[in-house]
């Protein structure tokens, strides 16, 4: 069975990480992570939480790409995501996302 494709901007947040971090123990998904800067501008728990995501092998890091960006917009006209998904300030229902992410397949 193909993986579907992921894209997943805010993976250095604490809720993007353990979003990322859950969903890819399932195997399921490719899961490109966009990074906004470079791996070395990044500072304690972020770049501890992006070293940590980079050792899975679903994980793809795509780095200094801003959403809406040129390098962004390459990347949605180059790869076919299935699910498309922006972490938030606010993450209110945290399982119910992941719940319904793990659903779909």
């Amino acid at each position: 069975m193909n993986k579907m494709n992921l894209l997943f901007i805010g993976v250095s947040s604490f809720t993007g990480f353990h979003f990322v971090k859950k969903i890819s123990e399932t195997n399921k998904f490719k899961i490109y992570c966009t990074l906004t800067k470079n791996l070395n501008d990044y500072r304690s728990e972020r770049l501890e939480r992006i070293r940590l995501i980079s050792k899975n092998k679903n994980v793809v890091l795509v780095k200094k790409t801003k959403f809406g960006d040129k390098k962004f917009i390459n990347l949605l006209s180059k790869t076919k995501f299935n699910i498309i998904s922006k972490q938030l300030p606010r993450n209110i229902r945290f399982q119910s996302l992941i719940a319904t992410a793990l659903s779909i397949t």
